[in-house]
């Protein structure tokens, strides 16, 4: 599988996906022998633009795979120590587990995305499934936010510039659901990523450097990135539910520190 890209960033936006190609052919009735062919639509590939490029000495943070009990807190203390934006890409189900967490991001300006329900790989699960990952997390930001999200980051394919199958597969997929797709171009572990925080951020700002947000760089505004939800009746049964999670939430938590007392 090939892909044509256009433009430059970290943003991937599928405008074509794979198609055969249409031959007419001219067949000579008496000699039954092709006579000419000629290509009605040709072969096409993935072609995906780039976009989102930062401007010189502008960085954007992202972080994936949270919310964190351990290592979420100790990013966002750093970030608000430097007063620098980031967006938070969350699991649904770590997003379960840490909705105070959850609350704390969106509070203090961050931006999110989603991230799957599971960390499944959904280059390798059927449509629904993977359709399903991406609604179940979009619910859970909604339910816990009032704001649902149009950003997204795959699992195990995050590259900014994907070129297998695996890599493209979930992008297209989640354009279909009119997600933004946002590529990466450097990775760390959870434990470095803190490490780094708290010597680059400093370091990088005094070299004139300027830490930036994908509002700023996509000239769009928060509400289009993650836009309010309606208050409807559907808004007030997810707070409801979000309501009966937190309780779930906060027994769970009292009868862990109760056990391990």
């Amino acid at each position: 599988t090939m892909v044509d890209y256009i433009g430059d960033g970290e943003v991937l936006d599928v405008l074509n996906t794979p198609h055969d190609g249409k031959i007419k052919l001219e067949v000579d009735p008496q000699e039954q022998i092709i006579t000419d062919e000629n290509y009605v639509t040709y072969p096409s590939s993935y072609e995906v633009k780039k976009y989102g490029a930062a401007p010189q000495k502008q960085l954007v943070l992202t972080f994936d795979d949270g919310p964190d009990e351990t290592y979420t807190p100790q990013i966002l203390d750093v970030l608000s120590k430097y007063h620098v934006p980031a967006a938070f890409f969350l699991v649904g189900i770590n997003a379960e587990k840490n909705l105070p967490l959850v609350k704390r991001i969106y509070k203090e300006g961050h931006e999110i995305g989603n991230h799957t329900f599971t960390h499944e790989n959904i280059a390798k699960v059927d449509p629904e499934r993977a359709l399903m990952e991406l609604k179940l997390t979009r619910l859970l930001i909604e339910c816990v936010t009032g704001h649902s999200t149009i950003l997204f980051r795959a699992p195990y394919n995050a590259d900014s510039e994907p070129t297998t199958p695996e890599e493209i597969i979930p992008v297209a997929l989640a354009r279909q659901q009119n997600y933004l797709d946002i590529g990466e171009n450097i990775d760390d572990s959870r434990a470095e990523t803190v490490k780094a925080l708290k010597i680059l951020i400093p370091m990088l700002q005094k070299q004139g450097y300027h830490f930036t947000n994908l509002t700023t760089i996509l000239h769009k505004s928060k509400s289009e990135l993650m836009p309010e939800v309606p208050k409807t009746k559907a808004y007030y049964i997810m707070q409801l539910n979000l309501v009966l999670a937190t309780v779930i939430y906060g027994v769970s938590h009292f009868l862990v520190a109760l056990f391990a007392i």
